[in-house]
């Protein structure tokens, strides 16, 4: 039932469940293109390859992926699709 206001002490008991940790999210289709002109050697081409291995890193097994890389023209280095090993 319902109490009346009384302007005194309230008690309440609250029972709290956690959620997963991470939430679950949608596959994902990445295309990383990727410059490999010569404007892209040394440090730039090594930053590049560093964020590509983070981003492979951060994608889930049922994510698909694709490289292409270009310079004067693009050239499909991995056709979409799985991570991991391809037949």
């Amino acid at each position: 039932g319902l109490m009346p206001p009384s302007g005194g002490r309230f008690h309440v008991r609250l029972s709290l469940a956690s959620t997963p940790a991470r939430a679950a999210r949608p596959k994902l289709s990445v295309s990383l293109v990727v410059d490999t002109s010569g404007s892209m050697s040394g440090h730039s081409i090594e930053q590049a390859r560093a964020a590509a291995r983070a981003l492979v890193d951060r994608l889930e097994p049922s994510d698909e992926l694709a490289i292409v890389a270009f310079s004067s023209e693009a050239r499909v280095v991995l056709p979409v699709g799985p991570l991991g090993p391809r037949p």
